[in-house]
């Protein structure tokens, strides 16, 4: 029996629909869980602000501070129970959804020069969600002291397609949407969200990175504020 044309048009929509979510789930697995990652060697090693981890075999082969290589890979030290045990576990779930080029490139992690299959990624410092939700925690480049809750916070493409559809996806009645036009995100607003309708353009600055804020207010990330 033949396939009614609707129903391929069906089939087909929801192939892109259950892809399309499949993606923002890597990107929200990803991105929690090198938070996670983060949370767990700053405990030993305070300082760590970046890792290098070899993709093939999933593995950390070095931690580093800003001025320093904090641990490397069988040096002997007691890091090395810690990365076996507890880092290493974390890191193969992580990339288990995503360690193609593409999809680490996608965030932000870095190739390490002359090191064929290793990158580095930096260790989030600041999380945020949403006020009163429990979105994200998206990672996002440290905010000044004088920083407040409807300030912008910097994100990269991968964690400003996240919030986007977060918003989208679970904020739909509210009166106020993103979406993409080329490189810039656009977030549109009717009388329901605020009393006059306008819309906000945020572009891509020189790194990359987006500068979004001030449509609703943020609340730094704790694993206590999540579960709360």
């Amino acid at each position: 029996m033949a396939i009614r044309p609707t129903a391929i048009d069906e089939i087909v929509h929801d192939f892109e629909h259950a892809y399309q979510d499949a993606v923002h789930a890597r990107v929200r697995i990803t991105s929690a869980g090198l938070a996670y990652i983060a949370l767990t060697i700053r405990h030993h090693l305070p300082t760590a602000t970046k890792i290098a981890v070899q993709v093939d075999s999933m593995t950390l082969t070095a931690v580093h501070s800003p001025d320093e290589v904090l641990w490397k890979a069988g040096d002997g030290r007691d890091f090395d129970n810690v990365a076996t045990i507890h880092v290493c576990p974390l890191l193969t779930d992580v990339l288990t959804f995503g360690r193609d080029e593409e999809a680490l490139d996608d965030l932000g992690w870095d190739k390490a020069d002359g090191n064929p299959g290793v990158y580095t990624a930096t260790l989030p410092r600041h999380l945020f969600t949403v006020d009163c939700t429990t979105y994200g925690p998206y990672a996002a480049d440290p905010v000044p002291d004088t920083w407040n809750a409807h300030d912008p916070i910097r994100v990269t493409r991968a964690t400003a397609e996240q919030i986007a559809h977060d918003l989208n996806t679970h904020d739909a009645e509210s009166g106020l949407t993103a979406a993409w036009d080329g490189l810039n995100l656009v977030f549109t607003w009717d009388r329901r969200y605020r009393d006059e309708p306008g819309s906000q353009t945020v572009t891509p600055e020189p790194d990359g990175r987006y500068r979004i804020g001030g449509l609703w207010p943020w609340m730094e990330w704790t694993r206590r504020a999540d579960k709360a």
